[in-house]
Order: C-alpha cells, then structure tokens, then sequence
C-alpha cells in the first residue's frame, strides 16, 4: 500500500515499541507495530 511519502505493507513480526518516534524522514525505514507493517520514507 502507498499513502503521502511513504509505501508500506504488513509484515509477519511482531516488536515491541521501546525507543520508538513518532516522526519519520527520507530514506528512513521502520516499523509500525499497531499494524505491522515495515514503512519505507521517500
């Protein structure tokens, strides 16, 4: 899936949220664990 300036799809992981952030910037990847999913920025 694609929204804004990011693309993103689940994953089959589950972590936890320790030393997370709510802000993300170009060329970051993360994860999203309320759905998963991993999250690319561009």
């Amino acid at each position: 899936m694609r929204g804004g300036e990011e693309i993103y799809f689940s994953i089959p992981v589950s972590i936890g949220s320790e030393n997370s952030r709510v802000t993300a910037s170009k060329g970051d990847i993360a994860y999203w664990p309320k759905e998963p999913s991993l999250c690319i920025f561009f």
